[in-house]
């Protein structure tokens, strides 16, 4: 096995040694720095707090939540970090998007995350202080797990174990103790799918709350003492399961039965208890295979749907008759990277005009919202609004069609905005710190009704037994400039809509446990009549101009689609409340369990104790409780009277705010990987790889080496600089290769030298498109050792290109979308060089997704180059065949050694599958593949010899054609003298780490010609 490892590691890097492929593969989606940051920071004792300008209070807020959580985290977990954890706060999700700290794209719904080597926990603020909080919370968790895991090095990681459900559970568990949503979603789960024991199987978003499900039983069966020991055994053993069966005397199989048997006693109950949706009301979209039908908006007639949907992979706005028939898409993936970025699906951005003409809705575009206006029959784009806000988000259009409200944030705060169509003036209507969410138009246009958060008072110590604040409806008045609670209730109501008349407004109610529809009085609210009783939750609804029917999004059976209840005002369920859940009933009065307690070991049984060692200061945890609106109780954890026998040394309350300090750039290290060893053929070597970063990871420093002792004869040497901070990306670099090369075809030894550097400039325009220019300069000798030409080459050459990549991934390549690029490359003549050439090249990709299983993928490749100056030749040329990364790759030897010394300079032209390596050689090239990818194998499993598992191998058919040719060739050198091919089959297989692929292809002429198959292994993502 070792042997077939250091085999496929040598041929992989042999690959790496050939030419670059033809256009180089740099496609992938930009991060853009839309606005310039300038960073200033808070210095408190375990913690600093790193913000940007214009966030108004959040800094302060934010230190006072960071202060209790952490003073509740290194209790529970008896832990303090050795230095104070960075904290990146953002003002808006679109500049959090925009972050460097981490190199990968992040998507809208991403609410934050903790980066692993330098423990920085990264948050966006949404408008929501009451989220913010919860986010913090939840991320320093994640803190205090990686730092007592890895304590500083990632060497540390070797031996741990900490599966994601217990990663994300302990944190939402810790931040949220158990709470409604996530009884809602685990309720849906367990009546419409399956839940597995904690295990990798527990995967995804279920995850979070089956993970955070868990772990609440486990601290309902015991007591907070006996769950605080379990964390910290975790901290000294680094194996989740090691330390939940030692503490709970059970392993884990056995707990999680035990788990899985309350989940069923809980929640199957509530299927013969509620309503079926069906016997009220119509699916519109509940046949369609997509997950995400959310926001429907009635229109003005009642005749026309209009919704946010994933139908089509890319989130679009589907219109609809009220059966569901699609009438109009608008967006899509043409749409993005030219007019907009993306949708804000998740905000409740879109309205109809008066006339069902036209809607409005928010898009992205630039890194801010604007609100894009477009005709409804055509979706051309009418009017676009942009609110000079951080944010804009909860749409609605008067009736009258001369007013927009939306809710908009500016300097961390979120208030109700006024848009005047006309006069192109913005008013600020609900100007306070609470969090506001879904103005909605009265019908005379008089009032807004929306949904308000009383934050003023939010708690500020965790699980103190105080609430997380709820929710209520509230009504502005816009001609006396006031407005008045129509709810005040310890239940979270939201997302309100008035009715025809403007006498009643329909809402979303968690008042028995899970999110109904209720219809209240506008002039005497109070006695809410519930609308729904299902087992999933309702949400956004919208009540139709005309009164005919109420539309709305039920999330059922683990995706969201859109329903229409007809006639709502007769299928009212009276007056009575609904019957509560189990989860309802236990917070209503805690006597009443939610999980049975089961019986635990004593707590002298456990010797997690013994290993925590006392030490002196105050064990009390102090916290401050808030002021505002009494909610109902969470399942927050409580510290019990037991849990402080042992004292632990806690930070005292600190209630001053550290002063502001600029932020000053430091360097610390991202990663350093070394290795040393001595051959008695080589002598001692050595190899090292380190990054090294700022905070932001707006600045990056790489350097990596690989010498012997005798650096004249063998040292490879490379260095680089970014700099991302702003809207253009620089990069310089430098490299020293000098080392023994073996050219694998004939037995021939080289002694190599390769010297130069680099400068990139990279120019964003969304992040679909950017221009890249490059400059470059390269010293080339080769010093043939056995047999073989002596080369030497001194080139100076620059590129311009522009790139556009707007797909969608799949499991092993692209599923749909669009990739295109043309660059060009300039060696000019000059006197201290030994090549001049100009090139020019084109790469256009197509990915259709059929039936949401099968993809057809087309691609085209053009490429041409012609010397310059004196030379007679071009020293830039095309090889066609074979394919990427292809690890038992053959190469036509003749061809390689006619071109050795162009292939510096040159570029590889796959796939052309059939042929190998150099089999076609040119300065002109022309490559057309088609490929069919469909779902082929769904699992192959083995135990022996090796235990392995492997999901999802997709098949392919493919068709191949290409040439390349020389200038003179022929009578016409525009157009290829002859067309070589390639068709066949392939498998291709996710292994989580890499792509691997397996083809096999018959060579064609097209000419009654060919030849035997050839089999390709290779690794990476399909083209």
């Amino acid at each position: 096995m070792r042997t077939l490892i250091l085999l496929i590691a040598a041929a992989i890097l042999t690959i790496l040694t050939l030419p670059s492929p033809a256009v180089p593969d740099d496609f992938g989606k930009n991060k853009v720095q839309y606005r310039y940051l300038d960073w200033s920071c808070l210095k408190a004792p375990r913690y600093t707090l790193y913000y940007h300008q214009d966030q108004g209070r959040l800094p302060e807020l934010s230190c006072i939540w960071l202060d209790d959580v952490y003073r509740d985290l290194s209790y529970r977990f008896r832990f303090r970090h050795s230095t104070p954890v960075p904290v990146v706060l953002y003002e808006s999700p679109a500049l959090f998007e925009q972050t460097n700290i981490i190199t990968e794209l992040l998507p809208e719904e991403v609410g934050g995350f903790t980066e692993i080597f330098k423990n920085r926990v990264v948050i966006p603020h949404n408008g929501s202080l009451a989220d913010l909080r919860h986010v913090l919370h939840h991320e320093f968790v994640h803190a205090f797990v990686f730092g007592m895991v890895y304590g500083g090095s990632i060497l540390r990681a070797a031996g741990a174990q900490v599966p994601l459900w217990f990663n994300e559970g302990l944190a939402e568990l810790l931040s949220s103790g158990w709470e409604r949503q996530a009884d809602m979603f685990m309720l849906d789960r367990m009546l419409n799918s399956t839940v597995p024991p904690p295990s990798p199987a527990l995967d995804g978003y279920l995850a979070y709350k089956g993970g955070q499900s868990f772990l609440y039983y486990l601290h309902s069966t015991g007591t907070d003492s006996l769950f605080n020991r379990m964390l910290i055994e975790f901290k000294l053993t680094r194996s989740a399961e090691a330390a939940i069966e030692r503490v709970y005397a059970k392993n884990m199989e056995e707990l999680g039965k035990d788990w899985l048997r309350e989940l069923r006693r809980i929640y199957w109950p509530e299927a013969g208890r509620r309503v079926n949706p069906e016997t009220q009301a119509s699916p519109v979209t509940a046949k369609e295979r997509s997950r995400a039908n959310v926001y429907p908006r009635a229109s003005p007639d009642g005749k026309r749907i209009a919704f946010f949907s994933d139908r089509h992979d890319y989130t679009r706005i589907i219109i609809t008759d009220t059966a569901g028939k699609e009438l109009r898409r608008i967006g899509g993936e043409h749409s993005f990277g030219n007019s907009f970025e993306s949708f804000r699906p998740m905000d409740g951005a879109i309205a109809w005009s008066p006339d069902g003409k036209q809607l409005a809705f928010v898009a992205k575009k630039g890194g801010k919202d604007e609100i894009r206006i477009v005709d409804a029959a055509t979706a051309r784009t009418r009017r676009t609004v942009r609110p000079p806000l951080t944010s804009t988000g909860g749409l609605d259009w008067s009736r009258d069609g001369n007013l927009l409200t939306f809710v908009g944030m500016s300097y961390g705060q979120t208030d109700i905005y006024l848009y005047n169509l006309a006069s192109d003036e913005l008013t600020v209507l609900v100007d306070t710190y609470e969090s506001k969410d879904s103005p909605r138009f009265s019908p005379d246009g008089n009032k807004i009704i929306f949904a308000t958060t009383d934050t003023a008072g939010l708690y500020s110590g965790p699980f103190s037994g105080v609430p997380r604040p709820t929710s209520d409806i509230a009504v502005y008045d816009i001609r006396d400039g006031g407005y008045r609670l129509l709810t005040e209730t310890e239940w979270n109501d939201k997302q309100p809509a008035f009715s025809l008349d403007g006498s009643q407004f329909v809402f979303v109610s968690d008042r028995n446990g899970i999110d109904n529809l209720y219809i209240d009085s506008v002039d005497n609210p109070g006695k809410p009549r519930p609308l729904t009783d299902y087992t999933g939750k309702c949400a956004n609804p919208d009540w139709a101009a005309d009164g005919s029917a109420i539309v709305f999004d039920l999330f059922m059976n683990q995706s969201w689609n859109i329903w229409r209840l007809a006639k709502p005002l007769e299928k009212t369920l009276g007056d009575t409340a609904l019957a509560p859940t189990v989860w309802a009933r236990h917070e209503a009065d805690t006597s009443i369990p939610f999980f049975k307690r089961a019986a635990v070991p004593a707590k002298d049984s456990v010797g997690v104790g013994d290993s925590v060692k006392a030490a002196d200061g105050n064990a009390v945890r102090p916290y401050r409780s808030g002021d505002g609106k009494a909610g109902r109780r969470r399942g927050g954890i409580k510290d019990s009277e037991d849990a402080r026998e042992r004292p632990f040394a806690v930070d005292a309350p600190n209630d001053s705010i550290p002063p502001s300090e600029r932020y000053t750039l430091r360097f610390t290290p991202d990663l350093v990987i070394f290795g040393l060893g001595v051959s008695t053929y080589s002598g001692a070597s050595g190899q090292a790889l380190a990054t090294f970063s700022d905070i932001m990871g707006d600045h990056r420093v790489t350097l990596a080496g690989d010498l012997q002792v005798d650096i004249g004869d063998y040292a490879q040497i490379f260095a680089s600089y970014e700099y991302l901070k702003r809207r253009v990306n620089m990069m310089a670099g430098g490299f020293y290769y000098k080392y023994y090369s073996y050219d694998g075809l004939g037995s021939r030894y080289f002694h190599d030298l390769e010297t130069g550097g680099i400068l990139g400039l990279s120019y964003p325009f969304s992040v679909f498109s950017r221009t890249d220019l490059n400059l470059s300069g390269r010293y080339i000798r080769r010093e043939p050792l056995t047999g073989g030409t002596a080369l030497e080459r001194n080139a100076l050459s620059a590129s311009l290109g522009y790139s556009f990549d707007n797909i969608l991934w799949g499991l092993t390549g692209p599923l749909a979308g669009i990739r295109a690029s043309a660059s060009t490359q300039l060696a000019p003549p000059l006197t201290f060089t030994d090549e001049a050439y100009i090139s020019g090249d084109i790469d256009i990709r197509h990915y259709t997704h059929i039936f949401k299983r099968y993809v057809w993928a087309n691609r085209l490749v053009l490429g041409a180059s012609a010397g310059l100056g004196d030379s007679a030749h071009t020293a830039r040329r095309y090889f066609l065949g074979g394919s990427e990364n292809w690890f038992n790759y053959g190469v036509n030897a003749e061809n390689y050694d006619k071109n050795i010394g162009y292939s510096y300079y040159s570029s590889l032209v796959s796939p052309l599958r059939g042929w190998n390596y150099f089999d076609i050689t040119g300065d002109r090239a022309l490559l057309m593949n088609t490929e069919f990818r469909f779902p082929f194998i769904r699992e192959v499993s083995t135990v022996w010899p090796i235990p392995m598992q492997i999901k999802y191998i997709n098949g392919a058919l493919f068709f191949d054609a290409g040439y390349a040719w020389t200038g003179g060739d022929g009578d016409n050198n525009i157009l290829p003298p002859k067309i070589a091919g390639g068709y066949g089959f392939g498998m291709r297989a996710n292994l989580g780490i890499f792509v691997l692929r397996y083809d096999r292809g018959w060579p064609t002429d097209f000419r009654g010609g060919g030849g035997a198959p050839i089999n390709y292994f290779s690794l990476g993502a399909e083209f």
